[in-house]
């Protein structure tokens, strides 16, 4: 049992896999694949963080608790400082759902005021417990405190907790928490004295974010060992990422010249909600109050015309500059042609995000014209 980074990059962000009760990191292998390694290998992902959460979990630790397992999981992240990163995204199986769930609650203050955005992608997580546990219950001659954190039944006061614990977090949301749930297709055995339903129902794996989505063919434990990169929970997940965390919508690569370009052909054509998506997320928040507020900003530059041509005249990176917020930036200096506005001078700011990706931060454009 050793939690680890898989990569250790100087990115704000971390993808975490959790397996749940009698498990390890081999939750996440296959014959033919590792999830893990997937990540690994995904462009977009090249300067993100990677990081297994091992804990103890087995069926002969009968008193290890999963509140046990969470002050590890605490402990670990400052040793290891995930907990500095700006953005933690969950991959959690099983039970290892309902650890991070713990966490989050347990760990909201601190989370919040570091502003910390969590993503959860959850497989088959049993939120409100699975009818497996209560069979294993009865069945085995040991109490094993996880194991009964997974009953299903209105006299489980940790799952209950936890639950309604968990839903407050979500109302109140002092960070920024984001979530899909996944669940499983297939019981794991059909034999005469295993219920032949699935391990989590789905009552109980979709409990909390939207568009719950049942993988075709898999089980309990396939849903979390993908066999390649086509696979449809690897897939489900990168659609996911980009959707919550702008960063991985734009193109992987570095050239900052080619993600301003981007922007200012979205904003020349017109186009302001698209450039509006591009935007640095903390630009959204502080430049300008709304996007109704962005786009009556770009009305005004209607009146210089069609812009005719654009050529960069310098650029130059400052960190932390006065009037921004903190980080590092590439500040791109330009002189354009309008049809009714003449030579002006452009000035863009790109600011590096979590994920290594630039991202637009600042536009603006000088009031009077140049001199020919």
């Amino acid at each position: 049992m050793k939690s680890r980074w898989i990569r250790n990059s100087a990115s704000d962000t971390a993808i975490i896999f959790v397996h749940g009760i009698n498990s390890d990191e081999n939750a996440f292998r296959s014959e033919t694949a590792f999830w893990p390694e997937l990540i690994l290998n995904e462009s977009l992902l090249q300067q993100v963080g990677v990081y297994i959460f091992e804990y103890q979990s087995q069926i002969n630790r009968p008193g290890y608790t999963l509140g046990d397992a969470v002050d590890y999981m605490r402990e670990m992240f400052k040793i290891d400082e995930v907990d500095t990163r700006k953005q933690i995204i969950f991959i959690c199986h099983s039970m290892g759902g309902n650890l991070v769930r713990r966490y989050l609650v347990k760990q909201s203050l601190e989370l919040a005021g570091r502003q910390t955005k969590c993503g959860l992608f959850m497989l088959a997580c049993p939120s409100t417990g699975s009818h497996y546990a209560n069979l294993f219950r009865l069945i085995r001659r040991n109490y094993h405190m996880q194991l009964e954190s997974l009953v299903a039944s209105q006299r489980n006061v940790w799952l209950n907790d936890l639950d309604k614990d968990f839903k407050s977090l979500l109302h109140a949301a002092p960070f920024g928490i984001v979530g899909r749930e996944l669940y499983e297709d297939l019981p794991i055995v059909a034999r005469v004295f295993f219920p032949n339903t699935q391990v989590v129902p789905p009552l109980s794996a979709t409990r909390y974010f939207g568009e719950p989505l049942r993988v075709p063919g898999s089980d309990h434990f396939t849903i979390a060992s993908p066999s390649g990169p086509d696979d449809l929970q690897h897939r489900v997940f990168l659609s996911w990422l980009k959707s919550n965390f702008p960063s991985f919508s734009l193109s992987s690569k570095t050239d900052f010249d080619g993600v301003a370009a981007t922007f200012l052909a979205a904003v020349d054509r017109g186009d302001y909600a698209g450039a509006w998506q591009q935007l640095d997320e903390t630009a959204q928040r502080t430049l300008v109050s709304d996007f109704d507020e962005f786009n009556e900003l770009f009305k005004t530059r209607e009146q210089l015309g069609t812009v005719l041509s654009r050529k960069l005249t310098g650029s130059s990176q400052v960190s932390d500059p006065p009037g921004f917020a903190k980080g590092n930036y590439k500040i791109l200096n330009f002189v354009a042609r309008y049809s009714e506005g003449g030579l002006r001078s452009e000035m863009m700011s790109l600011r590096r995000a979590w994920s290594g990706a630039w991202l637009p931060f600042s536009y603006t454009v000088s009031i009077a014209p140049m001199m020919d």
